[in-house]
């Protein structure tokens, strides 16, 4: 689902949003999921230009809470790095509840939740953590990928 958020972000269209979403989604739930991600893609177009701006995820740790046999509910805490091309870059903190059901021998989405934080103690989010140039900044993060999250 973190993969999907950075696919998504920012260029992606609308109806792409949907079917990226209603792909993971469970059957109950693609048509609610597919149409919230395609209303927020809209909203993230309609800023308008964004300058090439980046979206990077790096899940840290994860937490599986209320698991059965069909249901299941795993928080990700993860690192968003925002990168601003000629600008530098900005990070921040969340954790999204995700909430999986298994259809057929595969979990998939019935519904997430994201919110801000935990903060690293002693420190604010969004705030600068590199001035280099996005050019360098994009360099330095050359081979680095994520690791794979499943419930």
């Amino acid at each position: 689902m973190l993969r999907l958020d950075e696919r998504l972000f920012p260029a992606t269209s609308p109806q792409e949003a949907r079917a990226l979403t209603e792909s993971i989604a469970a059957t109950d739930d693609r048509a609610r999921l597919g149409a919230h991600a395609e209303d927020h893609q809209r909203q993230v177009l309609a800023k308008g230009d964004l300058g090439g701006l980046r979206l990077r995820i790096a899940p840290i740790v994860t937490r599986t809470r209320n698991c059965a046999v069909t249901v299941c509910t795993v928080d990700v805490y993860f690192l968003r790095l925002w990168s601003f091309p000629g600008r530098g870059a900005l990070d921040d903190y969340a954790t999204v509840e995700i909430r999986l059901v298994s259809e057929n021998g595969e979990w998939r989405l019935h519904d997430s939740m994201l919110v801000d934080g935990p903060h690293p103690a002693g420190r604010y989010s969004s705030r600068p953590v590199s001035s280099a140039a996005s050019t360098s900044f994009e360099a330095s993060l050359a081979g680095f990928s994520n690791i794979e999250v499943t419930p």
